[in-house]
């Protein structure tokens, strides 16, 4: 009786866990709206048997890096990796932005003016949203004698500085989209600085900002399996640009089966926005996905060993005679054997949301319930007896056999044999 209490607890704990289980892997499904994820009206695909099992099927994963807070007016990297996790090859990658709406004309001036040996004038200059580069050119006045000098310097509203001080009048400070993201955007200044020379020394000063949004579209390479490519765009938004900015990554798989090759597959498309985003990581899901197999698979072997034990009487008088055990012992050991199996595969892939988990859920959770009720009635089949009699119970331990073995053909079928 202590044993049997024992082994009930346990049952009952592992209800437990797959019950717990399954509401996590369905509070993530809940992070991933039906924008985020993907959009289903782009996996509409001709009938067949293979091209209606992948009308429902993911082709690739994809994980996005972005910083946790956006702030507005500062430079932010938004990095989206397309991995193919699956057999198939993922062509037409591309990637693309929507929503950026501002964006400053190039500046271009060009000053005139003379600097006094020993003393700096100072020229103002903006730099705003996307400036991709700055050049500041000096072009001074070499003097009777050539030997006048002045110096370049610029200065940022971070208090970055960039200087050029070659001995002569013509120098020049070239500012990269990274220095623009270390000085900030706003009001530059570039100072102009007699050195040595005549009394004051002629000079002609360019600037010259230059603007460029990121590319709205990138194109990537074709993934085969196991491949990924990372998409990269450098930010700058303000706060209108922030609600309203999305971005798209899509991909067209191509299937080749040996019942059914899809040569014009539709795109598979997914759709994310800066409220909304979420990293949909399939690569560390399909990491605990391999132990879910093998407990799966386990599973399976272990069933199909039990129904050869328990109703095989070649295996009976083999075991019998042969191995000189009961076969209703080694039944019964297969069968708990089971439901330990079979629950540690159901906590495993339930913790984590998957493309085709829907179905999952409801199949692995039956088939769960079943095995655990295998558990309970075997358990505790001394006490059903007394009521039902041990042929009702025998016929109704039969008709559970096979609807789990239905149960688990629609569930490997399903599920399994794209994994």
């Amino acid at each position: 009786m202590k044993k049997k209490l024992i082994l009930t607890g346990i049952f009952v704990l592992m209800v437990i866990l797959i019950v717990a289980s399954g509401l996590i892997g369905l509070k993530e499904k809940d992070k991933l709206t039906s924008e985020n994820r993907f959009n289903d009206s782009n996996l509409a695909l001709n009938s067949g048997s293979c091209n209606s099992c992948h009308s429902r099927f993911a082709p690739f994963a994809i994980e996005t890096k972005i910083p946790k807070k956006i702030e507005e007016n500062q430079y932010f990297n938004l990095s989206i990796k397309a991995t193919n996790n699956r057999s198939h090859e993922v062509r037409e990658l591309t990637g693309s932005i929507k929503g950026i709406k501002n964006i400053s004309e190039d500046y271009d001036e060009e000053i005139e003016d003379s600097v006094i040996v020993g003393q700096t004038d100072q020229h103002n200059f903006p730099v705003d949203i996307y400036s991709y580069n700055a050049v500041i050119t000096l072009e001074g006045d070499e003097g009777y004698s050539g030997t006048n000098d002045i110096d370049l310097r610029v200065t940022s509203p971070n208090n970055e500085e960039w200087s050029s001080t070659s001995n002569g009048v013509d120098e020049q400070i070239i500012l990269n989209i990274d220095d623009i993201q270390k000085g900030g955007l706003g009001e530059y200044t570039a100072n102009v600085e007699g050195v040595s020379g005549e009394a004051q020394i002629s000079y002609t000063l360019n600037i010259n900002v230059i603007y460029a949004l990121p590319e709205s579209i990138k194109y990537g390479d074709d993934l085969e399996s196991g491949e990924s490519y990372i998409f990269e765009w450098n930010l700058f938004l303000t706060q209108e640009e922030i609600n309203d900015f999305s971005w798209e990554i899509t991909g067209t798989p191509y299937y080749d089966h040996e019942d059914s090759e899809i040569e014009d597959s539709e795109n598979y498309t997914y759709i994310g926005n800066l409220e909304t985003i979420i990293s949909f990581d399939e690569k560390k899901g399909f990491e605990t996905l391999k132990y879910g197999q093998i407990f799966g698979f386990l599973s399976m072997g272990l069933f199909i060993f039990a129904i050869v034990t328990g109703y095989s009487k070649s295996f009976k008088i083999f075991a019998e005679q042969a191995l000189r055990v009961k076969s209703g012992n080694i039944h019964c050991i297969a069968s708990y054997s089971i439901i330990f199996a079979f629950s540690i595969h159901s906590i495993i892939l339930l913790l984590k949301y998957y493309p085709r988990a829907e179905s999952g859920f409801l199949l692995s959770g039956l088939t769960s319930s079943l095995f655990l009720i295998f558990g309970f009635t075997s358990l505790w089949r001394r006490e059903i007896f007394k009521k039902t009699g041990y042929k009702n119970w025998k016929l109704f331990h039969i008709i559970l056999t096979l609807i789990t073995i239905i149960l688990l053909i629609a569930h490997v079928t399903d599920a399994g044999s794209h994994f």
